[in-house]
């Protein structure tokens, strides 16, 4: 990419980050005149975050880059964006996919030169923040699952960028109450405290979109195939993922809390459709081939499992060959641990040893969530210790963390699955203390500051002519002294009656004209409040 003022900027789509040409005082030649390149390092943007978790980067100009992030649950979902005076920035937004231009579940456009103190909408609320950045407030309602972002730098420089996303506290969705939440989220009207929706959307908000029915609903159909939201799973995306395919594993099985199949013993498969030997280990004196255990010198039965007098036998007594008869009878196609079987091929292994070419230690211990690898368990995912009894917690939880039992118990300050989640950052400014609130960690702020991390200062007084809490703001511009009497008659605090709240109170007219349908909307004493009053 090449600036307004022949700044180089590559980007890189394996990352989907931006990075800067490596090199200095590069010279780009065309047929007109020989023009001086000048590269700048851009810190790119990660590839996903963590709710709560604030990420910066460097947007380039002309280009998408792109980050996801997950929600557990249908929220209400706060975007806070800081930008550089001069921005121009489009956000886009997709549940599932990337976004783009023409394809996207939200699409918001950011102008900062004109982010003032008077800007207001339901869904974007704007303040100035600082007299170097900019900051918008996004607020949409967002389904469960994998969330794409798409930021777009539509000026000619780049400029830098500060996000979080958190979800709206003051708007958790209440089953139980009896009105319309997000405005049905544009998909529907309501009416009496209930959604009504348009065709195509269902839901008790009007958040499903119920056609097509390609991918059950639960995905969206991509490049000749179904790519399935985030908790589903199948070529239908029609099963959940915990969900097992063939729900009762062929009846020779039991599905797991992973959707996979556990098979009983003497079956194999993804399915538990093969059979399998009853021992598959053949009790540690054979290999088991085809459905049959093959004994090793001394043993028989199904599993290998019963000792029978041979010519290696003495009484009642396994009689191990020697050195001298091992290294005769050693094969090297078994490691020169066991002998090749003249019946079936197969190598028979003496003790201690297994695999198909006794290159395996057997282990002192039963694996009972895992197999036995070289003298060692190695254990099926989510399970770990000597034996493959500890549940595993998830990656990373050490950090911040210790696990107990496949529970990652988070210390001071950190919150998530996996205690990667900072609940106290940078220990609240020192304007607060870090406590624990309904199991998550979380600042307390002093009586002086406010904000997730205690980090912004409340406007202590609202009638010196001071910026107090160096936000740009003087008295009765910031709206935390619109609760101050100094400030209750202020134009800056002024603010109109919502069009719902007025219709409400209006006597409908039964076959009104147009005028008479919408004058609600302009007279005076409504919904709009004019200068010269």
């Amino acid at each position: 990419l090449l600036g307004s003022d022949n700044s180089r900027y590559v980007c890189d789509q394996s990352t989907r980050s931006v990075y800067s040409s490596a090199s200095t005082g590069l010279f780009h030649s065309d047929t007109w005149r020989d023009v001086h390149v000048k590269t700048t390092v851009l810190k790119p943007l990660p590839e996903n975050f963590e709710l709560g978790q604030q990420i910066e980067a460097d947007l380039p100009p002309g280009v998408i880059v792109y980050s996801s992030f997950s929600i557990q649950k249908n929220s209400q979902i706060i975007f806070n964006i800081s930008v550089d005076p001069q921005a121009q920035l489009v956000i886009y937004g997709r549940r599932t996919a990337l976004p783009s231009p023409a394809t996207y579940d939200f699409m918001d456009i950011i102008h900062a030169d004109r982010l003032t103190v008077s800007g207001n909408s339901s869904n974007i609320r704007l303040k100035r923040f600082t007299p170097l950045l900019r900051t918008a407030i996004l607020i949409h309602y967002l389904v469960s699952g994998r969330w794409h972002i798409g930021l777009l730098n539509d000026v000619l420089q780049p400029f830098s960028i500060r996000l979080v996303a958190v979800v709206d506290a003051d708007h958790v969705v209440d089953e139980r109450s009896d009105d319309c939440r997000y405005d049905c989220t544009g998909h529907g009207q309501c009416k009496d405290g209930r959604c009504y929706c348009f065709p195509g959307y269902s839901g008790t908000y009007c958040e499903e979109n119920s056609c097509p029915v390609l991918c059950s609903g639960n995905g969206i159909f991509s490049g000749g195939q179904c790519i399935c939201h985030e908790g589903y799973k199948g070529p239908d995306c029609d099963l959940l993922v915990h969900w097992c395919e063939v729900p009762n594993c062929n009846g020779h099985g039991q599905c797991n809390q992973f959707g996979d199949c556990e098979c009983d013993i003497g079956w194999k498969g993804t399915f538990c459709d093969k059979k399998d030997c009853k021992d598959p280990y053949c009790s540690g004196h054979g290999v088991c081939h085809n459905e049959k255990c093959y004994c090793e010198d001394g043993y028989r039965g199904e599993k290998c499992n019963e000792i029978y007098p041979s010519e290696n036998c003495i009484g009642r007594e396994l009689r191990l060959p020697d050195q001298t008869e091992l290294e005769s009878d050693a094969d090297p196609a078994c490691a020169n641990r066991g002998r090749i079987d003249p019946e079936s091929g197969l190598c028979i292994c003496i003790p201690g040893y297994h695999g198909k070419k006794c290159e395996l230690e057997r282990c002192e211990v039963e694996c009972l969530n895992g197999l036995c690898g070289n003298g060692i368990c190695v254990c099926d995912e989510g399970w770990t210790g000597m034996d493959c009894t500890e549940k595993k917690c998830l990656p990373g939880c050490e950090l911040h963390g210790h696990c107990n039992n496949g529970t990652c118990m988070c210390n001071k300050g950190w919150n998530g699955e996996n205690c990667y989640i900072a609940g106290c950052v940078n220990d609240c400014n020192g304007n607060g203390v870090c406590r624990l609130f309904s199991g998550e960690w979380k600042c307390s702020c002093h009586t002086s500051y406010f904000g997730e991390n205690c980090s912004l200062p409340i406007e202590s007084s609202c009638d010196d002519g001071v910026d107090n809490d160096n936000d740009g703001l003087i008295d009765c511009e910031d709206s935390e002294c619109c609760t101050d009497n100094s400030c209750s008659s202020s134009q800056m605090c002024v603010t109109v009656i919502q069009p719902r709240d007025v219709l409400l109170k209006v006597i409908p007219t039964v076959n009104g004209n147009f005028y008479q349908q919408i004058k609600f909307l302009v007279q005076r004493d409504s919904v709009q409040r004019y200068a010269d009053e």
